[in-house]
């Protein structure tokens, strides 16, 4: 109520300070990002892909496990040779036989400094190491940080694009250092599946700068570019089993993207491929200034479509040539992010897809917003050179070990900090230090790119996703929610937009039109997500998941469904929410509180062990007429008082009246207590009566009642009560709600004490 009052006396100030930050703060990078659920994908995360570690693997060859890995492998072969590998971090040093491996790349793959394979099932079928049948073990000739494709990946992975894990390596191969790497997750069919709910479908590596997505006719062959057709120059890869994969999915988005008039393709885009992830990818692509990409190479990336959709995911790939490195005499730093960026491109020049996207003005502002959000957010020179100079420690020992390709300790540590401006003269392909690119690169998009109209700031404030013993929708029913708040001075129609738990499926669940959809200023709405449309208009086609997903909220079909606010939340338990806190605010968290329709409150959960605070607040033990139970019957009642701000599920508890014997009636399982509620049971000796009928009565000569905790919680006594000689039809409560015994002047079974004055006239001990 403090609050509320608060809330009301200034709210002019409040709208003021809500709107300037989220103004100033990223909306969706960093923890709200969405991250795959999948077992195998959290099992690699906890092992091979352990954030800021560094992991050691050590190759040996089987046939010649002493000789120079250049000599003993021939760098143009695809054919795996056998291999004892280990891996050593801090949780692991295991070692897997029978492994193979091969070299990897295109241009670089028979340089000094070589990228490998690791396959674990090219001898032992369907075998995996955590969760993976593949590695890529990258040597990163170009950088002599080795440390760009690792900081560009952790860039991906913020934004929330699908995008591949990366863990900085030191690589010994037969039984000689062979340098710093980057061991980077493959975009295998396991990868589309922890990211996308679905591995099958059509897959294509898209590579040999010629995979512009420019129409080259119907025929399959001009597009492919697999093994079986010799040199693949035509640029699409098919990733799979089946030589004779099939590629008209492929040829009919292709079709779509260049034959397709302006208005076609607004109105289909959206519906055939995931244009948010790709707006996300294209900001970081740009920021980092990664050249060797589809917009200025017609190279480097996947295109995935899950069985299960229509709609095609782009996959970012190969990262070493950013931040800076460079051989065409362009500093990437000043690059324009937008048409200009393909000029003088090594590709086709062709580039239809970002194009006709940024054609396009509602994807050309939220390209902008990303390119703004990561300018004052992750990619700030304030947020991201501690990540440098922490990643630098870490790998400082393997990289000034690392001598090859004309790298020397002194080249590896000024590569974090030199050249300090651009320097097209450097002796590597390092034309900036990482830290002054970040910071010219930032300055440079602050100054020349536009910062567009703000989106509607409307948040996914709280989110409830298994919701037992919380609040009920209007039919009674304990439904999962999303809580979306308005931070806006003036109402905001939510009429058309749309809200889903999946952000490559945005259109899910589309708000309806009229008034229903309205959120006043400051206000709140609660969507129900229980998929039980016909219950009501706000209630969603979609459940939420306990065991961690997304929320999101998409704009209207006449802004191109852009992102308006989403993240992703982790496994909850049971009557757990997540949020932001404060309403609006950038930081999430789980609540123990849950506050549908309320102000987030991040009041800590107990304590474990820790008992609830419940009361017994009130009592009678001889009922002749004031009250009757569900039978017509007097029955002597217990009332427990429930001081605590979420519901208690009382299940397991016991009430008692002989101390000496606590565990004498177990209350039944599903027996939940409202959050500041009071419940009452029968003291009637008949349990078969239902679940709030003991099995004794009370005496009205006196005796005690006690309340005990579970078995988990070591049956430690919640609150007793011991009374003497009592009068017919009188109660005994306490003053305040929880607070001292008296005999109330008059009973309140199930209400509050207040409403009644009370006498606190003592005896016994209460």
């Amino acid at each position: 109520m403090k609050y509320m009052l608060f809330f009301r006396l200034f709210r002019t100030i409040a709208f003021a300070a809500v709107l300037l930050t989220t103004l100033l703060s990223p909306r969706f990078s960093s923890a709200f990002a969405p991250q795959p659920t999948d077992g195998d994908w959290i099992d690699a995360g906890n092992n091979i892909f352990r954030t800021d570690e560094l992991l050691n693997i050590t190759i040996t060859f089987e046939h010649s496990p002493t000789g120079d890995p250049n000599t003993v492998v021939d760098c143009n072969s695809d054919t795996p040779l056998t291999a004892t590998v280990t891996f050593q971090n801090s949780v692991m040093n295991e070692t897997v036989t029978t492994v193979g491996v091969r070299n990897r790349g295109n241009t670089s793959r028979c340089a000094n400094t070589r990228s490998w394979d690791i396959s674990f099932d090219a001898f032992v079928p369907d075998r995996e190491f955590h969760g993976v049948d593949n590695l890529n073990v990258n040597g990163e000739p170009n950088d002599p940080s080795s440390s760009r494709s690792w900081l560009s990946w952790k860039l991906f992975n913020q934004m929330g694009v699908p995008s591949s894990r990366c863990v900085a390596t030191s690589l010994t191969i037969n039984g000689s250092f062979y340098g710093l790497h980057n061991c980077v997750e493959n975009s295998d069919k396991g990868f589309m599946k922890a990211w996308f709910g679905d591995g099958n479908g059509p897959r294509f590596k898209c590579v040999y700068a010629q995979a512009d997505l420019a129409w080259r006719g119907s025929n399959r062959d001009s597009y492919d570019g697999s093994s079986n057709l010799g040199d693949g120059s035509q640029g699409y890869e098919w990733k799979g089993a089946d030589i004779n994969a099939d590629y008209t999915e492929l040829i009919s988005f292709i079709d779509f993207i260049n034959n397709t008039s302006d208005s076609q393709f607004a109105a289909g885009i959206e519906a055939r491929f995931d244009v948010d992830s790709f707006l996300r990818f294209l900001a970081v692509n740009v920021s980092v200034g990664s050249w060797d990409d589809y917009w200025y190479g017609s190279n480097n990336f996947g295109l995935f479509k899950p069985a299960n959709s229509t709609r095609w995911q782009w996959i970012p790939y190969d990262f070493d040539n950013t931040f800076g490195v460079d051989f065409f005499g362009v500093n990437w730093a000043t690059r324009p992010v937008d048409s200009n960026w393909k000029s003088g491109g090594f590709g086709t020049g062709n580039s239809p897809l970002v194009d006709r996207i940024l054609n396009i003005q509602a994807y050309r502002y939220q390209y902008r917003r990303y390119l703004h959000e990561l300018r004052t957010g992750y990619f700030s020179s304030a947020t991201l050179d501690p990540v440098v100079d922490a990643h630098q420690t870490l790998v400082s020992a393997a990289g000034q070990a690392d001598t090859r390709d004309s790298f020397s300790a002194t080249t590896f540590n000024n590569s974090f900090s030199q050249p300090s401006s651009y320097n097209s003269g450097a002796s590597t392909p390092a034309k900036w230090g990482i830290k002054p690119y970040i910071a010219a690169r930032n300055s440079y998009i602050a100054s020349n790119v536009s910062t567009p109209a703000a989106l509607p700031n409307v948040f996914i404030n709280e989110v409830l996703a298994d919701n037992t013993i919380q609040n009920t929708d209007e039919y009674g029913e304990h439904d999962d929610w999303i809580e979306l708040h308005n931070a806006e001075a003036t109402t905001v129609s939510l009429a058309g937009m749309y809200l889903t738990d999946d952000f490559t499926s945005p259109t899910k669940w589309q708000f309806p039109a009229g008034s229903v959809s309205d959120i006043g200023p400051g206000g709140k709405l609660l969507v129900w997500c229980d998929n039980q449309t016909t219950q009501g208009s706000l209630h969603a086609s979609f459940t939420l998941s306990g065991s961690g997903e997304a929320a999101a909220l998409f704009h209207n079909d006449a802004n191109n469904n852009v992102l308006i606010d989403g993240y992703g939340f982790p496994s909850l338990l049971p009557n757990r929410s997540y949020g932001r806190y404060p309403d609006a605010a950038t930081t999430l968290t789980t609540f123990y509180v849950v506050t549908p329709n309320a102000p987030n409150d991040n009041t800590p959960a107990p304590a474990p062990g820790e008992s609830p605070n419940l009361f017994i607040n009130e009592f009678m033990a001889s009922n002749l007429s004031v009250i009757t139970d569900e039978f017509g019957q007097y029955d002597d009642w217990i009332e427990i008082y429930n001081d605590e701000p979420v519901p208690v599920d009382m299940s397991g508890m016991y009430l008692t009246d002989t101390l000496a014997n606590p565990t004498k009636f177990q209350i039944p399982s599903g027996v939940v207590i409202g959050a500041k509620g009071f419940l009452l049971f029968w003291a009637d000796s008949t349990p078969a009566q239902g679940s709030r009928h003991t099995n004794f009565g009370l005496s009205k000569s006196g005796e005690a009642i006690g309340l005990y905790d579970t078995a988990t919680n070591s049956f430690a006594l919640i609150d007793s009560v011991t009374f003497t000689a009592q009068t017919d039809n009188v109660s005994r409560g306490r003053a305040t709600d929880g607070g001292t015994m008296g005999a109330l002047s008059v009973p309140t079974p199930g209400v509050s004490n207040l409403l009644t004055p009370v006498t606190l006239s003592h005896w016994g001990t209460e």
